[in-house]
């Protein structure tokens, strides 16, 4: 764990020592209309002590009256850029990871470990259910939101906390017209158990640890709870200490344990060295295994913008104002 957070404390730095003082310097130099150098400021700031992205710098009034403050908005506007004609390389390469088959490609170039693939098909109705495990996850190729992922595991979707019955092909192919993505390709996948699931039983779907990055750093974390009919058992917000911080959900319970899952120091160091790659706003998304973290997803839209509240939405808009997408040639 690190040190208590600055969290909640008003206009001040936060904190003191170098970070608190590029801080001050950063506002000061905003008010007086040099934002590049600001800029530059919170950076350094940030360098000193990632945490930085959680202080007020004056910077939320300057994005509202240039109508820059709707992060959906934003969102759709980058990803429609990134994936329309010629981009810098570093882009398109980012930009295609929004298909799951070459986040593991990228993965595993790139020294990261991801779940091993069992089996690839064009449709659903093309897989080799016969040939698969007693456990394993059925996913959509280009699937969002969790649509269409089944954990199978004994004759349960454990994702749904409901039997599959006799016939999976039935049964997966209902899931999937119910979720929209019937005509997807499918993929099957290992499933990975969670490295707490001893001390809480209830994880028998492992938890998502969602870490959003900026700049080679790791800021924040959200840990998503899926165990429950609803898929919604909880979810939980970290600094990346592990620290707790307040970001409730009108959709998600808060956790009745607030400890971040064992190991999540490697899920952090492992996002920071992604971040290292991807040095813009990213989301980096680990299963927590007994073995370490598994890489699942790399996100440049996350949760298209939509769910961000007080402190974490001003830490988002922060971190991409310190480090924006790269402009085109």
């Amino acid at each position: 764990m690190g040190p208590d957070p600055p969290y909640g404390i008003g206009p001040g730095p936060g904190f003191d020592g170098p970070a608190g003082r590029h801080l001050e310097r950063g506002r000061l130099l905003l008010d007086k209309g040099r934002r590049a150098e600001a800029l530059d400021a919170f950076r350094h700031a940030a360098q000193c002590d990632p945490r930085s992205y959680f202080c007020p710098w004056r910077l939320m009034p300057h994005l509202e009256a240039e109508g820059r403050a709707h992060l959906p908005s934003r969102m759709r506007a980058r990803v429609k850029d990134w994936h329309r004609g010629d981009p810098p390389e570093e882009v398109a390469t980012l930009a295609r990871l929004a298909f799951k088959p070459r986040v593991a490609q990228w993965a595993r170039a790139n020294g990261f470990r991801v779940p091993r693939r069992i089996a690839r098909a064009p449709a659903l109705t093309a897989l080799d259910l016969a040939a698969l495990p007693d456990r394993f996850v059925l996913k959509p190729v280009n699937g969002a939101t969790s649509a269409g992922v089944i954990l199978f595991d004994g004759g349960v979707d454990l994702y749904r906390q409901r039997p599959v019955g006799p016939d999976l092909r039935a049964y997966a192919g209902a899931v999937w017209r119910v979720d929209g993505v019937a005509n997807a390709p499918a993929m099957v996948e290992e499933a990975i158990r969670d490295v707490d699931r001893h001390r809480d039983p209830l994880l028998a779907v492992p938890r998502d640890v969602k870490v959003f990055c900026v700049g080679g750093q790791a800021v924040f974390f959200r840990v998503f709870d899926r165990n429950a009919p609803d898929q919604h058992r909880s979810r939980a917000t970290f600094d990346r200490y592990g620290a707790w911080i307040d970001d409730p959900s009108p959709d998600w319970p808060l956790p009745e344990d607030r400890r971040p899952p064992t190991g999540f120091e490697d899920a952090v160091a492992e996002a920071d060295r992604a971040s290292r790659l991807f040095p813009w706003l990213v989301r980096f998304d680990f299963f927590p295994a007994d073995d370490g973290p598994v890489l699942g997803e790399v996100t440049t839209n996350p949760n298209a913008g939509i769910g961000f509240e007080g402190i974490i939405r001003r830490a988002v808009f922060q971190m991409w104002e310190a480090y924006p997408d790269p402009a085109r040639g």
